[in-house]
């Protein structure tokens, strides 16, 4: 189950406010006590036209490394951008993105990905505090956890379920915002 969010980016409101906004309004004003989590998709949009990845990235200020845009899809259609929801101040975003189908992309994604876990804190900084991060990271690396036949490698921060997780599941790269989201679109992506 899951709603569809369209964010119009004007010149007086771009991605950040747009997504700093939502995150203070949650979509259908929250989640009634005991319900279940909620996947929404977020869709920006400028000129009638839909974002691709890279449009969201630079939106919010996410710095990839150079190679990151050889090895995913730039489709619109090959990417998601949602809020998992679990009520008021326990939102949190990801992002999936179909990979690209040469050879050995998969093994080149993850080897990227572990290269770029030395500044991703950084690289994610505006998101991350939008998302309410206050204090870098306590952990010095990326963990890696296993599940349910999938693996996953996260960094949390000081903050409560909140940090950068990520995984090459099948043709498909997540990135999260926290190990519980992740775990969530792992299970959607099976």
């Amino acid at each position: 189950n899951k709603e569809i969010k369209i964010f119009r980016i004007t010149p007086e409101n771009d991605l950040k406010n747009l997504l700093f906004e939502s995150l203070a309004n949650p979509p259908a004003g929250g989640l009634p006590a005991g319900s279940r989590p909620e996947f929404f998709e977020l869709v920006p949009q400028k000129d009638d036209l839909f974002f691709s990845l890279q449009d969201v990235f630079d939106g919010l200020n996410i710095k990839p490394p150079e190679k990151f845009w050889e090895l995913v899809s730039g489709k619109t259609d090959d990417f998601d951008f949602f809020l998992y929801s679990k009520g008021i101040g326990e939102q949190r975003l990801g992002f999936v993105v179909k990979l690209l189908t040469p050879e050995g992309v998969k093994e080149r994604t993850i080897e990227a990905l572990r290269i770029w876990e030395k500044t991703m804190e950084s690289d994610f900084g505006e998101l991350s505090r939008i998302l309410g991060q206050k204090k870098p990271s306590l952990a010095t690396a990326f963990k890696q956890t296993n599940y349910g036949g999938a693996s996953f490698r996260c960094l949390s921060f000081q903050e409560k379920n909140l940090g950068i997780c990520w995984s090459v599941l099948n043709d498909h790269l997540i990135i999260t915002s926290s190990g519980e989201s992740i775990m969530k679109t792992i299970n959607l992506l099976k």
